[in-house]
């Protein structure tokens, strides 16, 4: 994986030798970044998997700190929500996403015939609202056809989650 997030994930990582000795910022998520990546879940308590996923993200942000403004005050939210692995079916011409979260957010997904996809011109689906539970249908797709989807999760301070793309296929 190449991309700004990873930037600004090296970036963050950098600011702490022992987690990320090499200091490295190049935008590529290699073996360098995995251990960096390793080390800061196990000074923090988590599995130590190399990988970002909802409680590393969670970690990550709690630790780069502040609060966050609702433009009603402030709020000390700075938690993105965390969400179950989601379940996927997909059928000739859709795909259906549900997941949980553990907190309020507003839903969307993000796909494309091509991974990775530029964000801006990614056609979408959005849910109305904000809830704990996530169900956004995809339609009028092609079938056999392989989509990547990518979930964005944003609770009301405005913390974001957000997946890795993943593949589904129309029947």
């Amino acid at each position: 994986m190449q991309n700004a997030d990873v930037t600004s994930l090296q970036t963050f990582l950098s600011a702490t030798p022992a987690w990320y000795p090499s200091g490295l910022v190049t935008g590529y998520y290699g073996s360098l970044t995995t251990a960096g990546v390793t080390a800061f879940q196990t000074a923090n308590n988590l599995d130590p998997v190399g990988r970002v996923g909802p409680l590393t993200l969670a970690a990550i942000n709690a630790q780069m700190g502040g609060t966050v403004s609702t433009g009603t005050g402030t709020s000390g939210d700075v938690y993105a929500p965390i969400m179950t692995p989601e379940v996927v079916t997909s059928s000739t011409n859709s795909f259906t996403v549900s997941w949980t979260t553990n907190e309020n957010a507003s839903d969307r997904v993000m796909f494309g015939t091509v991974w990775p996809f530029i964000y801006a011109s990614a056609s979408g689906a959005t849910a109305p609202g904000y809830s704990t539970t996530g169900n956004i249908t995809v339609t009028g797709l092609q079938p056999n056809t392989t989509y990547y989807y990518v979930i964005q999760l944003t609770d009301s301070p405005g913390n974001l989650q957000e997946t890795i793309g993943k593949p589904v296929t129309t029947t």
